[in-house]
């Protein structure tokens, strides 16, 4: 009888001396006896996942359980190389919160954290990208673009190496970062390194007037009778584009209706670029 009273008291009691945290889940007990003020962080005491022990005076709220799963994040940002080009780089990186730092951690909210990240992460991907040398070797935009986890490397160097000052001290950008959001870095990845939409666009865009002017210029060549062209360069040009559908004018429309030549000129020239090339 006395065991029984003895074991129901203590049943009793665990709701108000035990608290169960679930897995991967962090937990901030509150001091209701404190002051909650922000600078008064004795009133707070964090656990982690398991059956603990706590004060009756403890409060177990709600919203004070925190996920502590790991976090990825991706961006994409350009940066010129040193020999001109805008590259495009797609980076992802990741951290997890701690409970030895989950106090910090719960003091700021995620896009805090994630911006706080991408803002180091990019100044050493402008910084790396933009190099002369790297790895020991010339870099440049061929390079970048065909060396991603040499980049991807520097940058991770740059993370652990790199000095800052912390509280007076000097630290690394990793551990300043995570001191500062109350995190663990896991990973930084660059996934990939291009030349930017609008650098490949231009890119494109002079390769393929190359072609026009090119064509143009055989077009003209391939025109003259007894020893003159019988069209000009624009009309040479316009006939390329209207033939490439690059533009929507008819043949006798391109120069005010002179039919004859022109339209010799176009049988040439769907011949021209018809034409086996390189001995194809």
């Amino acid at each position: 009888m006395f065991w029984g009273a003895i074991l129901l008291i203590f049943f009793a009691l665990v709701p108000f001396i035990s608290v169960n945290v679930p897995a991967v889940t962090g937990l901030v007990l509150l001091n209701v006896f404190k002051d909650a003020g922000p600078k008064q962080k004795d009133n707070l005491r964090p656990v982690g996942p398991g059956i603990h022990l706590k004060w009756p005076w403890e409060s177990v709220r709600e919203e004070n359980f925190f996920p502590l799963e790991l976090v990825t994040e991706k961006f994409e940002e350009t940066y010129a190389a040193w020999d001109g080009p805008l590259m495009l780089a797609k980076v992802s990186f990741q951290y997890q919160p701690t409970v030895k730092r989950l106090l910090a951690f719960i003091a700021v909210d995620k896009t805090t954290i994630n911006e706080g990240f991408k803002g180091v992460f990019s100044s050493f991907l402008s910084e790396t990208i933009g190099a002369r040398e790297l790895g020991g070797q010339e870099s440049g935009s061929v390079f970048v673009r065909t060396h991603v986890k040499v980049v991807e490397q520097a940058v991770t160097d740059k993370i652990d190496t790199y000095k800052v000052m912390a509280n007076g001290e000097q630290t690394s950008a990793k551990e300043k970062l995570e001191d500062l959001y109350g995190v663990n870095f896991r990973l930084f990845n660059v996934a990939d390194i291009d030349y930017s939409p609008d650098y490949q666009q231009a890119r494109s865009g002079k390769a393929r007037m190359g072609v026009v002017t090119e064509t143009a210029k055989q077009l003209i060549e391939a025109t003259i009778a007894d020893g003159k062209p019988t069209i000009s360069g624009k009309e040479a040009v316009n006939l390329v584009l209207v033939e490439q559908g690059k533009a929507k004018k008819s043949i006798v429309e391109v120069e005010g209706g002179q039919a004859d030549p022109l339209q010799r000129a176009a049988a040439i020239l769907g011949s021209l670029m018809t034409a086996p090339k390189g001995g194809e």
